[in-house]
């Protein structure tokens, strides 16, 4: 399978049971800054990549003009338009198939951008290519993710989720979200950490069902074991591999551009 294939699939299996991609217990931090920033900015067009589990592109709907989600798999779309069609906030919603690194959406044609829990599966370094592409001059970019502990620097709550989640590429450390976009020319705007509780046990158990490719939970839980004072210490392991993990809500602008006069 191709990587946007096992993409497809990994978002039509969660999709439904929203273990991972906009889960319930976050949908309430999350859509309470979009609005915020909605409310400051008043974009006129809101990209949101991926359609996501359905109710926070709903709730930015409701609260836009006019948003276009960008999905690439054509099921998660064909399940949304069934559940949601006759919405009234349906009628603000254009949805468009295609892919994060190519994306079909015109230069400079989103005001504000949102992004939340796909930059760990996605190739990131061509979707921010693109996110950077379609979105305005002092546009605004909103990004929601599970992130490191910045005293995580040999990235050990990685290696246990690529264990448990083959999907998974990487999770930035929280100050290294900040250089590296940064150094794509975004300027932030304002950022918060946040924690959420997970079962460690119960991640790595889930995804025994996603067909598409072969996890390792016992090894995934080994990495805890071997690491037990590091995950105690930065994410707060207890008994039964109760822990907690950092969540980044972020909002950056696109710098404005500035044109360098030629040299002669």
């Amino acid at each position: 399978m191709t990587h946007n294939e096992i993409q497809n699939s990994f978002v039509e299996f969660d999709a439904g049971k929203r273990f991972v991609i906009e889960p319930g217990h976050r949908h309430d931090l999350v859509a309470g800054k979009i609005a915020q920033a909605i409310e400051t900015y008043n974009p006129g067009v809101v990209v949101k990549a991926g359609i996501g589990a359905g109710p926070l592109l709903l709730d930015i709907a409701e609260r836009s003009g006019h948003c276009i989600a960008v999905e690439s798999s054509p099921e998660i779309i064909k399940r949304f338009v069934a559940a949601h069609g006759s919405d009234a906030r349906f009628r603000n919603i254009q949805i468009v198939n295609g892919s994060f690194s190519c994306m079909p959406v015109d230069y400079y044609k989103a005001d504000m951008l949102v992004s939340v829990d796909n930059l760990d599966f996605i190739l990131s370094g061509l979707a921010m290519e693109e996110f950077s592409r379609i979105l305005q001059f002092e546009g605004i970019f909103f990004y929601a993710g599970v992130v490191l502990s910045d005293e995580d620097i040999e990235g050990t709550y990685d290696e246990y989720v690529r264990l448990a989640n083959p999907v998974h590429t990487d999770y930035y450390l929280a100050g290294d979200f900040r250089t590296f976009m940064e150094l794509t020319q975004f300027t932030r705007v304002s950022d918060e950490l946040s924690r959420f509780p997970v079962d460690l046990a119960a991640f790595a158990e889930y995804f025994r069902d996603f067909s598409a490719v072969k996890n390792d939970p016992a090894g995934a839980l080994g990495i805890v074991d071997a690491n037990k004072e590091l995950f105690t210490n930065l994410y707060g392991l207890k008994d039964r591999y109760l822990a907690s993990e950092y969540y980044l809500t972020a909002t950056y602008r696109k710098n404005k551009f500035v044109p360098t006069e030629a040299k002669i």
